[in-house]
């Protein structure tokens, strides 16, 4: 009733063989996903500088601490 024919064995290697490609295509597909990652990452472009800021002593807006003598608002005492 439950005999194993070899037909059965057939489709049994041909499902296995099929899963067994699939998960080597889809680590194929990932590991070049990684290599353009990385690829891609070293075309980025320089940091960019950053500045220390401090608090207005008369406004309290936030201006670079080098450079800048008085912050931007047109309302601020410092002017």
């Amino acid at each position: 009733m439950f005999g194993v024919g070899f037909q059965k064995i057939l489709i049994l290697i041909a499902i296995v063989t099929a899963v067994w490609y699939g998960f080597r295509l889809i680590g194929q597909i990932a590991a070049e996903r990684k290599k353009l990652q990385r690829e891609a990452g070293r075309g980025r472009p320089a940091r960019r500088n950053v500045q220390d800021m401090v608090k207005c002593r008369l406004c309290g807006d936030y201006v670079p601490a080098s450079g800048v003598a008085s912050c931007a608002n047109a309302n601020c005492p410092s002017r």
